[in-house]
């Protein structure tokens, strides 16, 4: 299970990865130097670096309603942990460039890269944020589900000009509390002690 740091931890994952890809000799020379960064609203507005850039914009949080029903599960120990907390998380990708040449070969890169580290392993996921996965999870990462009409809306509120994006989707977060449930001994007698 995940710890709160989940969240940051899968953001920054998926900017390494981006990162980690950026190979002239399979893609392109203009690919290189591209970075990718974790983007809040107030990040729009800021200059384009020269060489491109990918922001990767978080917009809505779901609490995975499939996974949320599953019961919680007894720890190695034996103490029961409390019931976690499953997430979806909801992002855009943007490639950031100056010009349209280079904005769409970041664009098909990126998209390209995305889907061919489409389950990301704890070890990529902890490479920011140690020990926020167990060895045994993973996080798919999925296309996004945003129609035409919904990514103009969200456009409509960021600062900054329209840019070409592609929505995605990282699922399922497991998050677990860090509060153990405390259960009393097992009851070995029961006393109906009826008065009337």
């Amino acid at each position: 299970m995940a710890t709160f740091q989940s969240v940051y931890a899968t953001c920054q994952a998926i900017c390494n990865v981006l990162e980690q890809s950026r190979s002239a000799a399979l893609y392109s020379p203009e690919i290189a130097n591209v970075t990718c960064d974790v983007f809040t609203t107030g990040d729009f507005s800021g200059n384009i670096p020269a060489a491109g850039q990918v922001a990767l914009f978080l917009y809505r949080v779901d609490v995975n309603a499939t996974q949320r029903t599953m019961p919680p599960r007894p720890r190695f120990d034996g103490i029961r942990e409390r019931r976690h907390l499953p997430l979806d998380l909801h992002f855009l990708l943007i490639p950031r460039s100056g010009q349209a040449e280079q904005q769409q070969l970041i664009l098909g890169w990126m998209m390209r890269v995305i889907e061919d580290n489409a389950s990301i392993p704890a070890n990529i996921l902890n490479s920011g944020q140690e020990n926020t996965f167990a060895p045994e999870e993973h996080i798919e990462v999925t296309p996004g589900t945003l129609s035409t009409e919904e990514i103009l809306r969200l456009w409509d509120q960021l600062p900054g000009d329209f840019n070409i994006c592609v929505p995605y989707c990282a699922r399922v977060l497991r998050v677990e509390s860090p509060i153990e449930d405390l259960e009393g001994p097992p009851v070995l007698q029961r006393d109906l002690d009826f008065q009337g």
